[in-house]
């Protein structure tokens, strides 16, 4: 765990590195210095909500199948989020699954399976909406093709992500994904971890029943929801006025973007095609090269940084406390 909480800092570090050449580059300090605070902890509070939101079902799916209490899922999930800094964000994931078997003996394939359950109905939710994004902006006759290109392969790999965590629905198909990585598992050590997971997800998936999934999809969407807010407020903070729908467009971005493989959260990616879209006439008075840096600055800290930091606050509070009560127990 303490390799998660160290590889946090680090890429901390690179996000404020980061944010400071992107400040630099675009000159957005003076833009920075008029934020309206409060709006801007309006925002965050959505974002952190949003998380708060998206753990319900998770825990609800693992105090349903372990003697777990919700109230312990809850603070356990919110403590892993720092090491959602990872790609796809599966460092949490781990994490998550290492606490309940630590401090309940809870199997690795369930905490993974609940949040996978849950990952991919928001996947699904992400993937209907930059579907429509993306069909919108094509029959558009202005685009870029950079940003074109930016949500067709993230829009992708959010497809690729929802057919993996939720087309072992039906036995025989999760069954063939496993076989898949069973033949490449002499090869791939990774692979044969991947194929004894999917062998036992396919079985885990067909037993939670249809009120599960209608949860876990309210609340995906909600999760999703808060999310939009704190975009949208973090463009109050800044009063920069665009339309709503490029607002959307912009979230629908972020969302598929920071899901990029190999990268923590989309990092760079993010802001690369970001600001390449904020450049473009999406308005009348379209944001300033400096209005743009700042927004990007202000969303990372909401998105990223706000939410890191809280998590590992939850952490080491919840370490601190568990030492106690065992020195309590000496």
């Amino acid at each position: 765990m303490q390799k998660h909480l160290k590889n946090a800092f680090i890429v901390l570090f690179f996000v404020f590195a980061l944010l400071a050449v992107l400040g630099g580059l675009t000159n957005a300090t003076e833009v920075l210095k008029s934020v309206n605070i409060e709006l801007l902890a309006i925002a965050c509070i959505f974002f952190i909500f949003s998380i708060i939101i998206w753990l319900i079902p998770w825990a609800y799916l693992i105090k349903k199948r372990n003697p777990v209490g919700f109230k312990d899922s809850m603070i356990i999930g919110f403590s892993a989020v720092y090491a959602s800094l990872t790609p796809i964000q599966l460092g949490a994931d781990m994490l998550r699954a290492m606490s309940l078997k630590e401090r309940f003996n809870v199997p690795y394939s369930e905490s993974v399976s609940a949040s996978m359950v849950v990952k991919g109905l928001k996947f699904l939710l992400i993937s209907l909406f930059s579907g429509t994004v993306i069909l919108l902006f094509i029959s558009s006759a202005e685009y870029s093709v950079l940003i074109l290109a930016g949500l067709l392969s993230g829009f992708a790999v959010i497809l690729l992500a929802t057919a993996l965590f939720l087309l072992p629905l039906k036995k025989s198909f999760g069954h063939r994904i496993a076989r898949i990585f069973r033949h490449f598992s002499g090869k791939i050590p990774l692979a044969k971890r991947l194929c004894k997971f999917f062998e036992s997800y396919s079985e885990y998936l067909p037993s939670l029943g249809k009120k599960s999934f209608l949860i876990a999809l309210l609340f995906s969407g909600l999760s999703l929801g808060l999310e939009f807010l704190a975009l949208l407020f973090s463009f109050k903070a800044l009063s920069i006025v665009i339309p709503i729908y490029s607002v959307a467009v912009l979230f629908i971005l972020v969302s598929i973007l920071e899901r990029t493989p190999f990268l923590p959260r989309g990092i760079g990616v993010v802001e690369g095609i970001g600001f390449a879209f904020l450049s473009m006439p999406i308005a009348v008075s379209p944001p300033s090269i400096q209005q743009i840096g700042a927004l990007l600055i202000l969303f990372d800290l909401v998105r990223l940084v706000v939410p890191a930091v809280s998590s590992i606050a939850v952490h080491l509070v919840v370490g601190l406390k568990k030492n106690s009560n065992y020195a309590k127990h000496l």
